[in-house]
């Protein structure tokens, strides 16, 4: 079927964006038991006929973007064998670090299997951002696993029904946000955000701004996990507390950012942006099984000092997200003037301020067994070379359990600030 259409305004940027150098999601699973290659390959297959997006590619100059179907190829796999137990995590960071070419497709796949453990097996996906939110990409895990048990058990009709291939998201707003109303909405919050860069000041994370070539810059990831003791605690304390895991991990992050910089000010000003899934804002709703790009932020400035409480500071969050929420004219406008803001970010990068970031995907519901196949971790890792002043982490909640990826790229900032940004955030989350 033929699903070619020209790119909206958020997926050019995206475009534009992987192409000056990377911008994608990607995601790792840990699987306990034997994954077989050509079964493996067999599930991207129906995963690639499920979903009309994995079957495009982006062609065109930056002015004339639009995804083509025809000429797309299967998915890729590569396979990598680790000679130790930690040696997937140097493969991932090769696949952090290898551009991802949207004209021959959007997405790629890597098993890795670790020499010493015959059981013991990685999942890689990488997915052009212009097509999916990260919770969408994290769910293909589930649904290659899926189809792989199905195989692996011989079914022959595996019923695979493909998915509508979706509009942009600027035409899936509602007509509110377009238009000669939208318009002056979407001025209006450019002109609110010029004003607000004039009158806040926040405060230097100590970036390395020296003009790195993209071959110079070197993606990496710093790991951390609470168990399911943790988990469990800090969302009841959040509860009790009347804030969310979200205000949680974003008052973490902030507090922790504080102990990282060195500053003689005893109160600093940290911008924290935390990303939002739009899509049941929309009329219709759009379902986790879709792939888009539904997606807007919310921006908070805060003042910090080490000496804040965490709960106050988290409900500080919460609060301001809660006015987030509701401005639904805004978060469309976001939306609107993306292109314009990366546009405008691109053409002079030193006007964009230092901040933090916090992307969390929330508790994935989805199944754990697969047949004889256990998938027993799964997270994500945002890659945004682009964007290289700020402390970003990324959380995945599964089976109770949470893991936080801190997303840096050397030299621009070296690994052991990033080890005790990871540190101090964990010392936080687990003794609130």
């Amino acid at each position: 079927m033929n699903n070619n259409r020209k790119l909206g305004a958020t997926e050019q940027a995206m475009e534009i964006m992987n192409r000056y150098d990377k911008y994608f999601i990607v995601t790792a699973s840990r699987i306990k038991g034997n994954l077989n290659e050509e079964t493996l390959k067999q599930a991207l297959d129906c995963l690639q006929n499920r979903h009309p997006r994995l079957k495009s590619r982006i062609i065109g100059s930056a002015e004339l973007l639009h995804f083509e179907t025809e000429g797309t190829p299967e998915i890729p796999l590569r396979v990598a064998i680790a000679s130790h137990p930690e040696q997937w995590q140097e493969v991932l960071e090769e696949e952090l670090n290898e551009k991802l070419d949207s004209s021959k497709g959007l997405v790629r796949a890597v098993l890795v299997r670790i020499a010493s453990q015959n059981d013991i097996s990685y999942l890689i996906v990488t997915v052009h951002h212009a097509i999916a939110l990260a919770s969408t990409v994290v769910r293909l895990h589930s649904e290659i696993l899926t189809y792989y048990q199905k195989i692996s058990a011989g079914e022959k009709d595996l019923s695979i029904v493909s998915l509508p291939a979706l509009s942009s998201i600027e035409e899936l707003l509602p007509s509110s946000a377009k238009g000669v109303r939208g318009a002056i909405a979407n001025g209006l919050f450019v002109l609110r955000t010029f004003l607000k860069s004039l009158l806040h000041r926040p405060i230097s994370l100590g970036f390395d701004r020296s003009n790195f070539t993209n071959s110079e810059r070197y993606n990496r990831f710093v790991r951390r996990q609470l168990d399911k003791n943790c988990t469990q605690k800090l969302r009841a304390r959040c509860k009790q507390e009347k804030t969310t895991v979200q205000g949680a991990l974003c008052a973490a992050m902030l507090l922790a950012t504080t102990r990282i910089i060195s500053v003689e000010k005893e109160t600093v000003e940290i911008i924290c942006h935390s990303s939002i899934d739009i899509r049941r804002f929309l009329d219709p709703v759009i379902n986790d099984e879709n792939a888009t790009v539904a997606f807007s932020y919310a921006t908070g400035f805060f003042n910090v000092s080490k000496n804040l409480s965490f709960w106050q500071l988290a409900r500080q969050v919460k609060s301001q997200l809660d006015i987030s929420l509701m401005n639904r004219h805004e978060l469309f406008s976001k939306v609107m003037t993306y292109k314009l803001m990366t546009d405008m970010s691109l053409a002079n990068p030193k006007i964009v301020p230092d901040s933090v970031a916090v992307t969390n995907i929330g508790s994935i519901d989805i199944a754990k067994m697969y047949g004889s196949l256990e998938l027993e971790e799964i997270g994500f890792f945002p890659v945004q070379s682009i964007v290289n002043n700020n402390f970003t982490v990324a959380a995945t909640t599964f089976t109770d359990k949470m893991f936080l990826n801190f997303m840096f790229s050397e030299p621009l900032i070296e690994r052991d600030k990033i080890e005790k940004l990871a540190e101090n955030m964990l010392f936080y989350l687990v003794n609130c």
